[in-house]
């Protein structure tokens, strides 16, 4: 599987961030959940060619993205495909929703308590965001 599109790159981008800590907790599935389907629904960033944003977008955009992660061949790789799509997201939606972005992040990362190790994620996806 590979990331085909915007959604694909800002559902891996979630993925990746949530797992930063070494798992992905209910509370960062469930806000990653709805960062994704509000940036779907907002850029109306129809997946499944239906006319609509609904959740089986979602569902594509997710499981592209597990399965790009899950098969990388290394956490090498996982990082690069992370950088790649947070500058492929900026190019896209602009500094500006980059740094919303970023934001929400932090929100998710911080919704199980562990944060000292995402702490260094989101000062690359800032001074990314900033550049």
């Amino acid at each position: 599987m590979e990331l085909k599109t915007l959604a694909d790159c800002v559902a891996y981008i979630i993925v990746y961030a949530g797992g930063f800590d070494g798992h992905h907790s209910d509370e960062e599935v469930q806000k990653g959940g709805s960062i994704l389907m509000g940036l779907m629904t907002h850029f109306e960033l129809d997946q499944d060619g239906d006319g609509d944003v609904d959740s089986d977008d979602a569902q594509i955009a997710f499981e592209r993205a597990v399965s790009t992660y899950n098969n990388a061949e290394d956490g090498n790789t996982q990082t690069k495909y992370f950088l790649n799509g947070l500058h492929f997201v900026k190019e896209k939606l602009g500094k500006e929703n980059l740094q919303v972005l970023a934001t929400k992040l932090k929100e998710m990362m911080e919704a199980d308590g562990l944060v000292e190790q995402e702490e260094k994620l989101l000062e690359v996806v800032n001074e990314i965001a900033a550049a």
